[in-house]
């Protein structure tokens, strides 16, 4: 596919006994095969694929951007391309163009297209805009590079109407009258409805923001009050532990005091390590095999009078004697 440029052409008539008139209509493109388009052949357009502007835009004359004859809004109704529009009241040029309608002009209105074109090698029946054409190619994504009045069309199927109150729209299968009322209706309608669904929406996002804000706000309250409670537990459980700590080293001094120990911290180390039940049985037994505070002097070797040396049976008598408190 390579890009093309193109024009469509409707050739307008007037309405309206004379008078000069205020607004045009028509169908640009009908939708079917454009007959020997150049050297292109017999052509169609793939509306499915074409982009028009989404607001108005400058009628021309001659394709000429100063010269501006009033405005225009291009519709794809996907079997057909329309055109509406209104003469410009302000401009020469709109005041020219309207006139030579009223006076029976040939002017025709030319709507410039880019697109890019796929060519067959001979003609091929294709199905596009809802008909089965037989064509030697056909102009796909096309979109809408300007639109002016001309003196020339290529269509030859499309028609237009210039009117100053009742236009009359076309299609490729019948003539559909609408009243202009009508259409304005129609648009302040969808305006209005379109107003108050952007009120709707922004109510909504609004209601939204909202609940999302007070969502976080008692998020973060529960975030500080958990905060809180858990700096408080972790204060009690080293409040616990160092009490805990105290007791047993108040337990174990006592111990090594019932039992007559050095309590020094080298000593004692093992003893606060122990869990509480192992503690608690250690320190039974300890205290059950107290040992008896005998004089130091028992152990001491001591000469008996009228013997060089004491025996084993003198001692044993001897340390009876001062524990039964005989002397």
């Amino acid at each position: 596919m390579n890009t093309q440029s193109f024009s469509l052409s409707f050739a307008p008539t007037i309405t309206g006994d004379g008078e000069v008139p205020r607004n045009f209509a028509g169908t640009a493109y009908s939708g079917g095969v454009i007959p020997q388009y150049g050297w292109f052949g017999d052509v169609a357009i793939d509306l499915a694929t074409m982009k028009v502007p989404t607001k108005p835009v400058f009628a021309l004359v001659n394709h000429d951007s100063n010269q501006r004859a009033g405005r225009c809004e291009i519709f794809n109704q996907n079997t057909f391309l329309e055109v509406i529009g209104s003469f410009s009241k302000s401009t020469p040029s709109g005041q020219q163009v309207a006139s030579e309608f009223a006076e029976g002009a040939p002017w025709e209105f030319s709507v410039g297209i880019n697109a890019e074109f796929e060519a067959f090698k001979k003609p091929t029946a294709v199905e596009v805009n809802g008909h089965t054409v037989t064509v030697n190619g056909i102009f796909r994504n096309a979109s809408i590079r300007e639109v002016s009045f001309v003196p020339a069309g290529a269509d030859p199927n499309t028609k237009a109407v210039a009117f100053e109150k009742q236009p009359e729209l076309f299609n490729t299968t019948q003539e559909s009258p609408m009243e202009m009322k009508d259409l304005e209706e129609k648009v302040s309608s969808l305006t209005a409805l379109n107003a108050d669904l952007t009120i709707q929406l922004k109510s909504a996002q609004d209601d939204h923001a909202q609940v999302v804000a007070d969502l976080n706000a008692r998020l973060s309250a529960e975030v500080e009050q958990s905060k809180a409670l858990f700096d408080r537990a972790n204060s009690v459980e080293s409040e616990l532990n160092q009490f805990k700590a105290d007791v047993r080293m108040n337990s174990v001094k006592a111990l090594f005091a019932d039992l007559n120990l050095d309590a020094s911290e080298a000593a004692m180390l093992p003893y606060l390590g122990m869990d509480e039940a192992t503690f608690a049985v250690v320190a039974a037994d300890l205290r059950a095999i107290k040992p008896v505070n005998l004089n130091a002097d028992l152990f001491k070797e001591v000469a008996v009078k009228g013997k060089e040396n004491a025996t084993e049976i003198d001692l044993a008598a001897q340390l009876f004697k001062q524990v039964a408190g005989v002397k």
